[in-house]
């Protein structure tokens, strides 16, 4: 997952909907609009208001044909906007297309319109079950929705300047940012069949003091209250069995909370994290895992009960939480993340140079040297410390826990014991200084993203006995050749060819390898698809080749890959994720599959290539790139 808290200004250049046989760049243009035909070339949709009208009539037909569907974020540049008028023509309006209009007070729909309706100047449904806006200008303290309404739509109040909203009593569900920086809103009533809060839907409501959540509630998305900086208590209902990661993420006045739910037996990721004035947290049912920075930075917190149950917490966990006086840390817990008790009592009270909890976890290491000898008796190994320059890891310890040396920048020396079974994720992410690696003959696992940023990795070798790993040429594979697990990023080979039966690329696998030209995958007749990051930052890159039925890039796989030249996608392709080739500048101009059927955001950032599009249809997915152009045949 990864840092999400990002504005990004999304330019909708449609590819999904171009004019079979029509020749030309796209989207199409007149003076106020940019615009595509459907594949059949029988209606319109709008994908971005050029004009500069304060008051907006949306025309019912252009280029002679009629205008039926508004893009997402249509009016991203028109913030001056003061009244839309929607046509009778209109069937379908893409979340959040008014999210961006800080001035609208007035909307205005034909009466004819099969599909919506405005009463007092807000947008819903036609048979009044679902509101789609309420327009960010109008000046009202409070709202009752009507009763029949039974769903809130994305963004449908975002930016409000509501302080009280009513929810009738048949709203079952609130979408994705429905009342998202609302820094006005103190005071939300929630009728008693509302089931499901989808992810920001109250995030950044500033104002917001009170919440009552009914026993109708089911689950809470993530970050559904991030940011709701003056909400003092909060009590989960026992209906919830789901509450995703950052839910109350930022709330700084948050004193206390309670989760009475049996079924919510971990904390998510980032639940908590900076909520300084929290004193107390109950949950009703013993927690068998505690993920990321789920309390960090909760500098009020005093007590968190952890019982023998627990089996998993994660880095940073609970990290500056100052005040965490009692905190019972069971013998049986060793998956502890680094950093996870960072600046508590409890590490505090560990004495000696190494402090080691009670099962044998190495927390961390004092003292100013920079060479350093684990004790006997450690099993599992969470401390990081970015000075270190060597280790070594006594026989008798079992894992490096996540992150454990992860930046660890001058670590040029490791020395891990033939006893070692599991190395986490991120176990040694950005430790440039590694020239080599080899895998302890007792490894069975390498987590996610373990040798992301080990720059000066020249070969990995696998100790005798192992049965799990193998190196090859000082590329490390699974034993049974099926899975690259990871190429070292500086190795002098200049082209590499995977050998027959190898099916995956794990993640980030080959990322960052500066003298790597070429790469042949067309022997492993099985590999179909590229994960994420796999060839990201590899500045010489020229050549891919792929076997004919490859079908999927993954998010990041080439960005950045600037000499990326020698290189066609294949008719196959069904899936790019997002910024699969931004920054590949040298891209070649490529034929774009017919049986394309997702496209990511910024695929192509940065790019100069044309594109050919064969009666491409995305249904609900948009080309969403920079500049990016294209050609339609038949």
């Amino acid at each position: 997952m990864k840092k999400k808290n990002l504005l990004l200004v999304v330019l909708l250049v449609v590819a999904a909907f171009l004019l079979t046989g029509c020749g030309g760049e796209s989207p199409q243009e007149n003076d106020d609009y940019q615009y595509v035909l459907d594949a059949a070339g029988e209606w319109v949709r709008l994908v971005r208001y050029t004009g500069t009208a304060t008051e907006v009539v949306i025309p019912d037909t252009l280029a002679g044909k009629p205008v039926r569907e508004l893009g997402m974020y249509i009016f991203r540049d028109a913030h001056e906007i003061t009244a839309l008028t929607i046509p009778a023509s209109i069937t379908k309006i893409e979340d959040p297309s008014f999210s961006d209009l800080p001035k609208l007070s007035s909307i205005t729909v034909a009466e004819d319109n099969i599909g919506f309706a405005a009463v007092e100047n807000v947008l819903f449904h036609k048979k009044m079950k679902t509101v789609y806006c309420y327009p960010q200008g109008r000046e009202d303290d409070t709202y009752t929705l009507p009763e029949s309404v039974t769903t809130i739509g994305a963004k449908a109040f975002c930016r409000s300047r509501l302080k009280t909203i009513h929810l009738p009593g048949k709203v079952t569900k609130i979408f994705a940012g429905a009342f998202q920086d609302s820094s006005l809103l103190e005071s939300v009533q929630f009728g008693a069949k509302v089931s499901q809060i989808y992810e920001n839907a109250f995030s950044g409501c500033t104002a917001l003091r009170d919440v009552t959540l009914p026993e109708s509630v089911t689950s809470l998305g993530a970050g559904c209250f991030a940011g709701c900086t003056s909400l003092r208590e909060i009590t989960v209902p026992a209906s919830v069995n789901v509450m995703d990661a950052g839910a109350f993420d930022g709330c700084m006045a948050l004193e206390r909370a309670a989760i009475l739910s049996e079924d919510i037996q971990r904390v998510s990721a980032d639940t908590f994290r900076g909520c300084a004035a929290l004193v107390s947290v109950t949950y009703q049912s013993d927690i068998l895992g505690i993920a990321d920075e789920a309390f960090s930075g909760c500098t009020s917190l005093k007590t968190f009960r952890l019982t023998d149950s627990l089996t998993t917490l994660g880095r940073s966990a609970f990290a500056g939480c100052t005040s965490l006086e009692e905190l019972f840390i069971p013998d049986t817990l060793g998956d502890i993340g680094a950093h996870a008790l960072d600046g508590t009592p409890y590490q505090a009270s560990l004495e000696g140079e190494f402090a080691v909890t009670g099962g044998g976890v190495l927390l961390e290491v004092r003292g100013t040297a920079t060479e350093i000898m684990i004790p006997d008796g450690v099993k599992h190994i969470s401390f990081t410390r970015s000075d270190v320059t060597s280790v070594t890891v006594p026989e008798g310890t079992e894992a490096l826990n996540a992150g454990a040396f992860a930046h660890c920048a001058a670590l040029h020396t490791v020395s891990l014991p033939a006893s070692l079974k599991t190395i986490g994720a991120d176990g040694f992410r950005a430790c440039a200084a590694l020239t080599g690696f080899m895998v302890p003959a007792g490894v069975q696992t390498i987590g996610e993203g373990c040798f992301v940023g080990c720059t000066g990795i020249e070969n990995f070798s696998v100790a005798d006995g192992n049965v799990t790993f193998l190196a090859d040429q000082g590329v490390l594979y699974d034993n049974s050749r099926k899975y690259l697990v990871w190429y070292p990023s500086a190795s002098k080979m200049t082209s590499y060819a995977v050998p027959y039966g190898v099916i995956y690329l794990t993640a980030h696998s080959v990322e960052n390898a500066p003298n790597l030209e070429s790469f042949d995958l067309s022997a492993a007749q099985d590999v179909q698809a590229i994960d994420e990051y796999v060839f990201a930052g590899c500045p010489r890159l020229k050549s891919v080749r792929f076997t004919e039925n490859f079908s999927r890039f993954g998010a990041h796989a080439f960005e950045n890959d600037a000499a990326l030249s020698d290189f066609q996608l294949t008719a196959t392709m069904t899936s790019f994720g997002d910024y699969a080739f931004a920054g590949c500048t040298g891209l070649a101009d490529q034929e774009l599959s017919s049986l394309l059927g997702k496209m990511g955001v910024h695929v192509f950032e940065g790019t100069t290539c044309t594109f050919t599009v064969h009666k491409l249809t995305l249904a609900e997915e948009y080309v969403k790139t920079w500049g990016l152009k294209s050609t339609v045949t038949n």
